[in-house]
């Protein structure tokens, strides 16, 4: 069984002649989101239509990406794209939630998403748009990803600017941690 833990701050520092706020290097681990499988069928959600709609892809085949959610918010009369997580207790399954300017338009959302460096790493999304779309619908839960074949790993990139469910039961993962020296924000229990 695994022990999922919650990580945010993970860092090596920066390199060599770095200031701290300029490019902070990370670690790459195995995301506590279970196993990918490449000849699986990768989970999507869709929302909206040609005017205000948007696909959520995972970026690796599998059931793993199952249930993880993303739902739009208004925001303010701006053009700032704002994404926060959710993660669920004792299963680690997130719910992303991007709120948007209300002058935003799905084009531009999609962007931001697909530019987010916690969001790009597991998924991407594209517009079902054909213009200037406003008012997104959201995708909603990804769903109808199927194992086939073996299972891998997803490694993703934990560094002080996100926020990752990993796996401490993960003997590579804790190796890590460890070379890390605990060196991140907070930790906590999923």
């Amino acid at each position: 069984m695994a022990t999922l833990v919650k990580i945010h701050g993970l860092d090596r520092g920066a390199a060599t002649g770095d200031t701290p706020t300029v490019k902070t290097r990370g670690f790459r681990v195995a995301s506590g989101h279970g196993l990918q499988f490449p000849g699986g069928v990768k989970a999507t959600a869709t929302g909206g239509t040609t005017t205000n709609g948007m696909v959520a892809t995972a970026k690796y085949g599998g059931t793993w990406a199952n249930g993880h959610t993303f739902t739009y918010a208004a925001g303010a009369a701006d053009n700032n794209v704002v994404v926060t997580v959710a993660y669920a207790a004792n299963t680690g399954v997130p719910t992303f939630t991007y709120t948007a300017g209300t002058l935003n338009t799905v084009a531009q959302i999609v962007t931001a998403l697909n530019a987010n460096p916690l969001v790009n790493q597991l998924y991407s999304f594209s517009s079902l748009t054909t213009g200037a779309g406003t008012t997104p619908v959201s995708p909603g839960a990804l769903a109808s990803g199927t194992n086939v074949g073996t299972g891998q790993p997803i490694y993703v990139s934990a560094n002080a600017t996100i926020t990752l469910i990993v796996d401490v039961d993960d003997k590579a993962t804790a190796r890590s941690l460890k070379r890390a020296g605990w060196r991140f924000i907070s930790l906590g229990a999923v």
